[in-house]
């Protein structure tokens, strides 16, 4: 007697789920309707899946998962397929898992930062239709729409886009840029490191540009990307700047220069409102724009023709996340061009360390560019002795620094004065006993600012605002003074000092929104006699036609940080700001004014090749074992109790020093700065190894050691920009 069959059990699917915090689950498989006619699911897929209360959005990373009987009531059952944005290829979720597994978060977190916050927020997810259908319903369909129906449809195929033959280029340029001979040797040979001439290499050789300030490193990249283009007329390029302000003058000099509308752009930042970034986003993973310029979040955009990286001011620290998931774009777009065979191309004035020694190494190769592009000298810099010179002009300036901005001034040209330092004073304080004005929620001092006519004191953590005390609360002294230097107070000094001449302040609360900071940099390219004073923000990639003196102030201070990558910042950031004088003109002139004019920093500003001082630092670098030749990771956690975060870190050091890796060191842990910020105290604690795989032993025991003692909010930081 035959048996009668068992009910089949349902497909099971393994899938990561899109939500910070969250990594791979079981799922039954969305169920078939018989209208339901397409494809079975497959690796890459995006599905829409119950989790707890929510709805949220999910990809598939296994889509033949063996059921286990025990757990079939356990699990549940996934709500339909999400097909209004591509399924990632197996190169992209291995990319988004590697970057999971090297800076220690999970998968979703990883995949939370890749899709925009609209299009994966509940509420979005929740208009998918009928389970199993595979079209979508308002309010989504409504950005879809949107887009216009040619951008919506699978991406072409894109095997091989490295090795096609040579085919029609782009249109011709709006604007006729003729690159000097040094450009065309930079192009010349950065094409034929990325393999992008007849005779080029077969796997792409990554191109490291170093030019200094003015010397045309985006003509380089425009030009390689032409090269690209001509070899595979629809591959994308992904375009990293640093920061959010760069992208408006980028945008235009790009499209004038490639010769492309528009239409075949994406920007993405973090500065876009949710549905400006979801539709620029879903115009990028369609295909539809095949540049791409964005800052660090951008090069998580699963692209389906990607085919070049081009890292623009590889050095700068904004790069490297300081939230949720920690990680490096320029590392990771490195490893991002290893995996997938991309062209990478990387530039800076300053490279960083890491950068220098990957050259050293021979992983990158070095195309310098060494004279300015519009032909002029570099800037004459003058060390100004404050040993020697008494300041006498509006508080800060010498006399022969007041000359220099007077002569400057008469020919009808700018001055830039750099302070690094928002607010009116730093501190305010009672001069009869020494009280400071703190933040009730950080153990810092609050900064005096001035907005319009009103002063305010404001935490530069956590952002409390409030009205400065009228008298002194310890000693009941009614003089309260401002104490150093901020940039709202020698806004104040110049106008008095130099009436008569325009200023236009450049900083953070100046500029406010990047509309606001577009049109501050519109008119200061005009060529005008005025005064600029900005904070860094102004200090890389913005070309300043007029500008013919910087004068660098009050730089002594940042020479006594204790972070062992300071010095590399402070260069860096000197070396940018001066850079912005004199690019049309061969009287510019540097005025940095300090009291250690023979320091070896100040020396290297001083040589004709940054690179000199910048390897003195490497030097450094390699006998302390520190990065990049020795690895680090830190340990951070925050509680609203002092004991209970340093009772924490103390047990979790006590367990890691007795099963450490040999060639792991465990720093004990110590207070962060500041030590407390928005009312949480911060511990962290470091781990060092001149090698990797002792590091990542050394990390694995810390996890399992704060997880057994219930350290649910331990946060790893791979490879961390500071030490404290």
């Amino acid at each position: 007697m035959s048996q009668s069959p068992s009910r089949s059990e349902p497909k099971v699917v393994s899938v990561a789920v899109v939500a910070p915090g969250l990594g791979e689950f079981d799922y039954d498989a969305p169920p078939s309707t018989p209208s339901d006619q397409g494809p079975e699911l497959r690796q890459g897929d995006w599905l829409v899946v119950p989790f707890a209360r929510r709805v949220l959005l999910a990809v598939v990373t296994n889509p033949d998962k063996q059921p286990d009987g025990c757990d079939r009531f356990k699990r549940r059952q996934a709500l339909g397929r999400f097909s209004a944005i591509p399924a990632i290829t197996a190169a992209q979720l291995e990319f988004f898992t590697f970057i999971a597994n090297y800076y220690r978060s999970s998968l979703g977190s990883v995949l939370s930062m890749a899709i925009p916050a609209w299009i994966r927020s509940s509420k979005n997810l929740q208009a998918l239709c009928e389970p199993a259908e595979t079209r979508v319903r308002a309010p989504l369909q409504k950005l879809l729409d949107t887009l216009g129906s040619a951008s919506i449809g699978p991406p072409e195929n894109t095997q091989n886009t490295q090795n096609t033959h040579l085919g029609n280029g782009p249109p011709d340029s709006k604007i006729t840029l003729v690159p000097t001979t040094e450009q065309t040797q930079a192009i010349e040979q950065a094409a034929a490191s990325l393999g992008l001439t007849q005779a080029g290499h077969k796997r792409p050789i990554p191109a490291y540009l170093q030019g200094v300030t003015g010397s045309g490193k985006t003509l380089v990249y425009v030009e390689l990307i032409k090269r690209l283009w001509q070899v595979s007329p629809k591959a994308q390029v992904l375009y990293l700047v640093p920061e959010i302000a760069l992208t408006p003058v980028l945008k235009s000099r790009l499209l004038d220069a490639l010769g492309l509308g528009p239409d075949a752009l994406s920007i993405l930042h973090s500065g876009m409102t949710d549905r400006q970034r979801a539709l620029a986003w879903m115009q990028a993973v369609h295909g539809v724009t095949k540049l791409i310029l964005g800052t660090r979040l951008s090069l998580m955009t699963p692209l389906p023709r990607l085919a070049m990286i081009v890292v623009d001011e590889e050095h700068d620290s904004s790069y490297k996340s300081q939230e949720s998931v920690r990680y490096s774009a320029r590392d990771l777009a490195a490893y991002c061009a290893s995996q997938q065979n991309l062209h990478l191309v990387m530039g800076s004035a300053t490279p960083s360390l890491e950068s220098l020694a990957q050259i050293e190494k021979g992983r990158y190769s070095l195309v310098r560019l060494l004279k300015q592009a519009t032909g002029a000298p570099k800037a004459a810099l003058t060390m100004v002795d404050l040993n020697k010179e008494r300041i006498a002009c509006a508080g800060v300036l010498t006399d022969s620094v007041r000359q220099a901005v007077e002569e400057t001034l008469g020919r009808g040209r700018q001055v830039l004065f750099f302070l690094n330092r928002r607010g009116y004073a730093p501190l305010l304080s009672c001069p009869s006993c020494g009280w400071t004005q703190g933040c009730e929620h950080c153990s810092v001092s609050m900064v005096l600012h001035r907005k319009a006519s009103q002063w305010q004191m404001v935490c530069h953590h956590c952002g409390l605002t409030k009205r400065p005390q009228p008298r002194c609360p310890s000693c009941g002294a009614a003089e309260l003074t401002g104490q150093g230097l901020g940039i709202q107070w020698l806004e104040d000094q110049l106008r008095d000092a130099f009436p008569g001449h325009a200023l236009t302040r450049v900083d953070s609360d100046s500029a406010g929104t990047t509309q606001k900071m577009t049109q501050m940099l519109k008119q200061l390219q005009q060529p005008k006699p005025e005064m600029i004073l900005a904070t860094q923000i102004l200090a890389k990639g913005h070309d300043l036609p007029g500008l013919s003196t910087v004068v660098v102030l009050d730089v002594d201070s940042q020479l006594l940080s204790p972070e062992f990558r300071a010095p590399e910042w402070l260069f860096s950031t000197l070396l940018q700001v001066s850079g912005r004088a004199g690019r049309h003109e061969d009287q510019a002139r540097v005025f940095l004014q300090t009291r250690y004019p023979t320091h070896p920093l100040f020396q290297g500003l001083q040589g004709d090749d940054p690179a000199a001082y910048l390897n003195t630092l490497l030097e450094e670098r390699r006998q302390a074992l520190l990065p990049p030749y020795g690895h680090i990771a830190a340990l951070r956690m925050t509680a609203r109790s002092e004991a209970t975060v340093q009772g924490h870190f103390n047990k979790l050091y006590e367990e890691l020093v007795k099963g450490k890796p040999a060639d792991c060191q465990v720093h004990r842990p110590s207070p962060s700065y500041p030590e407390k910020r928005a009312n949480q105290y911060r511990w962290h604690m470091v781990l060092e190894s001149p090698r990797r795989a002792p590091l990542n032993a050394g990390l694995e025991l810390a996890l399992a050691i704060a997880q057994e003692q219930g350290m649910r909010d331990l946060i790893v930081d791979v490879d961390p920009l500071g030490l404290s």
